[in-house]
């Protein structure tokens, strides 16, 4: 979700996401006022994103 917002709404700061008791939900810094039909769009992009078929590498930082 994250990176679907970002690349959406560009400048979009992610301010924080927990794991809560049923998924995870983000607080978003944005100049970009949200509204509903924003919601189509951000799961059409995530979507996508999944489609994407994307590798995942593990990196230790320190």
């Amino acid at each position: 979700m994250a990176q679907a917002v970002q690349e959406l709404f560009p400048g979009t700061k992610i301010t924080i996401g927990p794991a809560i008791e049923n998924g995870f939900y983000y607080d978003f810094d944005s100049e970009h006022r949200f509204v509903v039909e924003d919601f189509k769009a951000i799961e059409r992009k995530m979507l996508q994103i999944v489609e994407g078929n994307h590798d995942f590498v593990g990196k230790e930082v320190t």
